[in-house]
């Protein structure tokens, strides 16, 4: 089973690979695609699957009868944009490429901190193993206990890394604003008690205060978040969603 989601977020000369492309694999495989990624059609919940007909025949009456069919509106938009010329495409990517280089060389700012250029998707995946255990530079124990005081204490929400299998590692979304990296990546770095670079965050709109009543939101996938404030509060129920938040709005 192949999961070709992000086969159309890759960057520089990174290209997507699929087994399908294997010579006689088809009989043998089943693709995995979602019109949330590549057409940014995430609140349709759409997605497709490329496999022998017999075993799409029997995954249709599976599912049939375990989930609710899609709407004929939205699958006529699903068609609309997989068959439409896909000019938006490579805008998005370029605008993902622009906000991978900020929230790496953001992240990269903080002592202790490695992170590589991710080659497709839009997530990032930093190392901290040098920030954790019980030495004179340790943030915390391990990831989770890390992205827990980050939470906590800078209002930063993340995943660590451990819930993928890579311990000493965190897990960040960059499908959001220039912005709101910014201020992610600031926060970040007030709490590892690192001093700020001169001019840092300086294209943000909002910058970070410091004083105990200020709040932020969350935003992100179910997955992984960066950090921003809102003027009004917002209230929500889940970790999947965003955050309960009350923060004051203020200008850089």
């Amino acid at each position: 089973m192949g999961d070709e989601c992000y086969s159309h977020f890759t960057y520089g000369n990174n290209k997507p690979f699929s087994v399908a492309s294997l010579p006689d694999s088809k009989n043998h495989v089943i693709i995995i695609g979602s019109m949330s990624k590549t057409f940014a059609m995430t609140g349709w919940r759409l997605g497709y699957t490329l496999a022998p007909a017999e075993l799409v025949t029997a995954t249709v009456k599976l599912q049939s009868q375990s989930t609710s069919n899609p709407t004929s509106i939205a699958q006529y938009a699903a068609l609309a944009a997989m068959t439409g010329p896909m000019d938006s495409v490579p805008a998005m990517l370029a605008e993902y490429a622009r906000r991978r280089r900020r929230i790496v060389d953001g992240l990269n700012a903080i002592p202790g901190i490695e992170c590589g250029e991710p080659g497709g998707a839009f997530y990032v995946f930093p190392n901290i193993s040098a920030r954790l255990g019980t030495g004179p530079n340790a943030l915390a124990k391990d990831c989770s206990e890390l992205a827990t005081l980050l939470l906590e204490k800078a209002h930063v929400a993340l995943v660590p890394g451990a819930a993928f299998g890579a311990p000493g590692y965190l897990r960040l979304s960059y499908a959001t604003s220039i912005e709101r990296i910014e201020e992610g990546c600031v926060a970040s770095r007030s709490f590892s008690a690192a001093p700020l670079p001169r001019n840092f965050g300086a294209r943000a709109r909002f910058h970070v205060c410091r004083s105990n009543d200020d709040n932020f939101i969350a935003s992100g996938d179910r997955y992984a978040y960066v950090v921003f404030r809102r003027r009004a509060p917002l209230a929500v129920a889940s970790r999947r969603k965003l955050n309960l938040a009350a923060g004051r709005h203020t200008r850089s």
